[in-house]
């Protein structure tokens, strides 16, 4: 094997190692992450003794602004804090149709959702898991625990959920300063409890559970910023793009 030869084959072996490396970093691999790169961040506040009454109707009284999310084309709405051990979500349907709110600590896994709508003529919230975020279709967990307390009213026309769910459950598993993947699907004019999103609107989120000690002005500056996980993997593909640079020059020098 002549020298130029071993030299482009020596390079591609470490090409190929060094993509391997960044193939197997987390996000890399497809289980639905890339509906969640670059979606709109929804914050969950600390509250270490939050004054929330699950009652059906949120307000801001009860949870404040910080954690307040709209869907500007629906009018779909979510309030959301946490205590550190529960997490309290207010959703608000202005139309007659269910509304489902789901997250994921392992999308390998699968995503755990709270599914709000009417069962045998009653209103109620119910625990579901999906197998696969890109085409949603609910199932029955083998556990449950995630709903604490649930409370669910309809008025005027409109749907309102009051969820108090518990960070740690079989359906997911949050703790503070997690970045997680988060689903807010609805539809406009179906209430009864549904099987699938198929013909509903579903929009993919990213909720960010803040720790104690976060500073707020901070944590929301640096998303702003777009400082999030994503460019960490461009990061890692400069590095493989620049070592592969340095074995070539390397081994040019030396054949």
């Amino acid at each position: 094997m002549s020298r130029r030869a071993r030299r482009d084959l020596l390079l591609c072996a470490v090409t190929v190692v060094l993509l391997l490396v960044l193939l197997s970093l987390p996000g890399a691999q497809g289980h639905g992450e890339e509906l969640f790169e670059d979606a709109e961040v929804v914050f969950v506040p600390y509250d270490q003794n939050p004054s929330v009454t699950i009652d059906g109707p949120g307000t801001a009284d009860e949870y404040g602004e910080g954690g307040r999310w709209v869907d500007e084309d629906s009018g779909v709405t979510g309030l959301f804090l946490h205590d550190d051990a529960n997490l309290y979500a207010a959703l608000r349907n202005p139309e007659p149709g269910w509304l489902a709110l789901g997250y994921s600590s392992d999308l390998a896994a699968g995503m755990g959702f709270i599914v709000i709508g009417l069962l045998n003529n009653t209103f109620t919230a119910v625990e579901r898991i999906v197998d696969d975020v890109e085409e949603i279709v609910f199932s029955e967990p083998p556990d449950g625990g995630a709903i604490v307390q649930s409370a669910v009213v309809q008025t005027d026309g409109q749907v309102n959920a009051e969820l108090k769910l518990a960070l740690k459950s079989s359906l997911w598993d949050m703790e503070p300063g997690m970045l997680v993947p988060t689903i807010v699907a609805f539809n406009k004019t179906a209430l009864e409890m549904p099987m699938e999103t198929a013909g509903s609107e579903t929009h993919p989120l990213r909720s960010y559970v803040f720790r104690e000690q976060d500073d707020s002005e901070e944590i929301r500056d640096l998303f702003e910023a777009n400082i999030s996980p994503v460019p960490g993997l461009v990061a890692v593909a400069t590095i493989v793009a620049g070592v592969a640079a340095i074995f070539y020059g390397f081994i040019r020098r030396k054949g």
